[in-house]
């Protein structure tokens, strides 16, 4: 298949996603709260402390750290509290990430196969979908997939330069979603080191030097965080980030986690790497680089767990896409190249027709001109806390 004609179906891939997210109103109640939140901090002029009314009252969000409602926030204060500016940092940053994924396939191997990685990445359905949406997971993963790019490039250039974009990546990944960030990379990292005998990795003054890179980038947050909300950092830590994955009941203050099985990760990594999973016949899989560890390290990781939607793997679809790039059979990557435009219209088709049944069928969906009474966080992000909430912080309102 012709370059231009992958470019071509990349660009309109971009074109449809930034219109569906320009015109799509804000009525999915995960979208909504997050939304909600970072409309919440460009009104008070608060980018510190994420806010929401949750219960009839007006609270701070323990659940996840600040950066997407910050970049968010942002967003709205320039482009006003509209649908698109919520979604704007999601589409940066997976815009980003695509642009990181090329350079570093094109980089380890050549242009050629740069550009189906990014074909592949682009048009795997589930991220397709996410890239556009409020939510903390369309950030993490492309701060996810920039370690591990980092460290692909590390181990082929030797440049001390990318040892730094490991930390800094991380650091971004922990203001996103909290430590999980971390685990996903440090345990695949740790796996390669040691199968593939890179212990000179290890020098202790290069991790030093990152440590504080990444201490320096991430904990002032946390630490202004409990200053103003003290107990956050024991509810973040603990209930959040560890019990959460262990006890069914663990405290959560804001409803109930998705519950499924243990192992469900497997199933989701299958899913979430569609209409692309068939590719894994076309690859050397003796080929077993950081990408390889790193989608297997992250299902594994889940598999440990039932609490698990299926947002939580799709880390490993950037990874997934650079280890097909990179070791599909010579002979095999002309078929992969002319699936690409048909996988693009999957996307497209599966995105709109999804989006269209969610807003004709569900009793949330009343438009943003409506008070949205089924869904309080489009309320809210549409237009503004509720009166008792605002004037009355941390009371709930009496039920009538």
């Amino acid at each position: 298949m012709k370059k231009q004609h992958l470019i071509l179906t990349l660009i309109v891939l971009v074109v449809v996603r930034f219109f569906i997210a320009l015109t799509t109103p804000v009525f999915d109640t995960s979208e909504a709260r997050y939304a909600a939140i970072s409309a919440n901090m460009a009104r008070t002029n608060n980018f510190l402390v994420p806010c929401f009314t949750y219960d009839d009252v007006y609270q701070s969000f323990d659940g996840k750290p600040p950066l997407l409602f910050q970049t968010a926030g942002i967003a709205c204060k320039v482009f006003g509290c509209r649908e698109i500016a919520v979604r704007l940092p999601g589409l940066l940053a997976t815009f980003l990430m695509m642009t990181f994924l090329w350079y570093t396939v094109k980089t380890l191997s050549d242009s050629r196969r740069a550009l189906l990685a990014v074909g592949i990445g682009s048009t795997s359905v589930a991220a397709y979908a996410l890239s556009g949406f409020c939510m903390t997971d369309a950030l993490l993963i492309p701060c996810i997939a920039g370690a591990y790019f980092s460290y692909a490039l590390l181990l082929k250039t030797e440049q001390q330069k990318w040892s730094l974009g490991i930390f800094i990546s991380m650091a971004l990944g922990m203001l996103v979603k909290g430590p999980v960030a971390v685990a996903l990379f440090v345990g695949p990292l740790l796996i390669d080191v040691w199968v593939n005998r890179r212990k000179h990795l290890l020098n202790p003054f290069h991790w030093l030097v990152g440590l504080v890179l990444f201490l320096t980038i991430a904990a002032p947050w946390f630490i202004l965080m409990e200053r103003q909300t003290p107990g956050f950092l024991k509810y973040f830590f603990v209930n959040e980030n560890l019990l959460r994955f262990l006890v069914k009941n663990y405290g959560d203050k804001y409803g109930s986690g998705r519950e499924f099985f243990r192992g469900m990760a497997l199933v989701w990594a299958l899913v979430v790497t569609l209409p692309w999973t068939p590719a894994l016949l076309f690859v050397d899989r003796t080929k077993r680089d950081i990408f390889f560890w790193g989608i297997l390290g992250i299902t594994g990781f889940w598999c440990l767990t039932s609490r698990i939607p299926l947002t939580y793997v799709m880390p490993i679809i950037p990874l997934f896409a650079a280890w097909i790039a990179l070791h599909a059979k010579e002979e095999k990557l002309s078929y992969l190249e002319k699936a690409v435009p048909w996988t693009a219209l999957l996307s497209i088709v599966v995105l709109s027709s999804s989006l269209i049944v969610g807003m004709t069928t569900t009793k949330r969906m009343r438009g943003p001109s409506t008070p949205y009474r089924h869904n309080r966080y489009s309320y809210e992000f549409y237009h503004g806390t509720p009166d008792f909430a605002k004037q009355n912080p941390g009371k709930k309102a009496e039920t009538k």
